[in-house]
C-alpha cells in the first residue's frame, strides 16, 4: 500500500471515528418489566410462595412469589443498530398497565404514565433499567363466596325437573 492510500484510510477512519459513524447495537424497552413484594393488607405478612398471575401491558406472566414476597417480571427489548453519536432512537412506551392477581386476594391494577408527565413520585429508583419498581403492594382478601361472589344466582332457586 502506498503511503497516499495509507494516510487516505487514516483520514477516512479518523473521520468516522470523530463524526460517530461507526455502527454500534443499540437496546431499548418495547415492554416494561415488573419488580414487586406482595403482602398481605391485614397482616402486614409477606404473601411468600404464592403462584401469581401479572399481565403487563395485556401479556400475561405466571409466576411464584419468594419467601419474602417478592415477584419480577423480565421487560420485553428491542436490539437494533445504529451509530455510535447518533442514528435511530426507540423511544420506550409512554405507559405501562399492571394487575397482579393471587388466590385468596382481591386483584391489584396499577395504570401509570412515565412521559411526558411522570406519575408524582416517579423517579430513578421506580423506573430504573426497563422495570417499574412498584415497592410493596398490599393485596387486600376477598368477600368470602356466596351472596357477593357474582358466579352464583342472586336467588335462591330450585332446580325443577
Amino acid at each position: 500500500m502506498s503511503r497516499y492510500a495509507r494516510i487516505l484510510s487514516l483520514l477516512v477512519a479518523t473521520s468516522a471515528l470523530v463524526t460517530g459513524c461507526i455502527p454500534v447495537v443499540r437496546t431499548s424497552v418495547v415492554r416494561y418489566g415488573v419488580e414487586a413484594r406482595l403482602v398481605d393488607a391485614k397482616t402486614a405478612e409477606p404473601i411468600a410462595k404464592q403462584r401469581i398471575q401479572v399481565t403487563v401491558d395485556g401479556q400475561e406472566h405466571t409466576k411464584k412469589t419468594d419467601q419474602s414476597g417478592t415477584f419480577k417480571i423480565s421487560p420485553e427489548r428491542r436490539h437494533y443498530w445504529a451509530w455510535l453519536m447518533s442514528g435511530p432512537y426507540w423511544t420506550p412506551p409512554r405507559c405501562a398497565s399492571v394487575q397482579v392477581t393471587t388466590e385468596g386476594y382481591a386483584s391489584y391494577r396499577k395504570d401509570w404514565e412515565a412521559w411526558p408527565r411522570a406519575e408524582s413520585g416517579l423517579d430513578e429508583n421506580r423506573l430504573k433499567d426497563g422495570y417499574i419498581n412498584l415497592g410493596s403492594i398490599k393485596m387486600g382478601g376477598r368477600q368470602p363466596d356466596g351472596a357477593a361472589n357474582r358466579s352464583q344466582p342472586a336467588g335462591s332457586e330450585t332446580n325443577q325437573t
